[in-house]
């Protein structure tokens, strides 16, 4: 085989290798965000089965957390496809 086959083929499976590892990480993301979706949900139900407050009080608290979390997973997934872009360094 030539240089450039071999060089070449080192590029593909590299790639490939990169891109097993990108799934796996997704479908860890995805699991994990899963199980704490369905933690969050089990808080708020126990906030309202077991609360003294009023109702709306807790959903309406429970929501703006759910604001926070989803904005700063936002920020994240920005911050790591600007570094993974290189327009900044990790």
């Amino acid at each position: 085989m030539s240089h450039e086959a071999l060089e070449l083929e080192g590029i593909i499976l590299e790639e490939s290798r990169v891109g097993g590892e990108r799934q796996r990480q997704a479908e860890l993301e995805q699991r994990t965000e899963k199980e704490l979706k369905e933690a969050r949900k089990e808080k708020l139900i126990d906030d309202l089965m077991f609360s003294d407050c009023n109702a709306s009080d807790i959903v309406n608290k429970h929501a703006e957390e759910q604001r926070e979390v989803e904005e700063e997973r936002n920020k994240r997934w920005v911050l790591e496809l600007m570094s993974t872009t290189g327009q900044i360094k990790k």
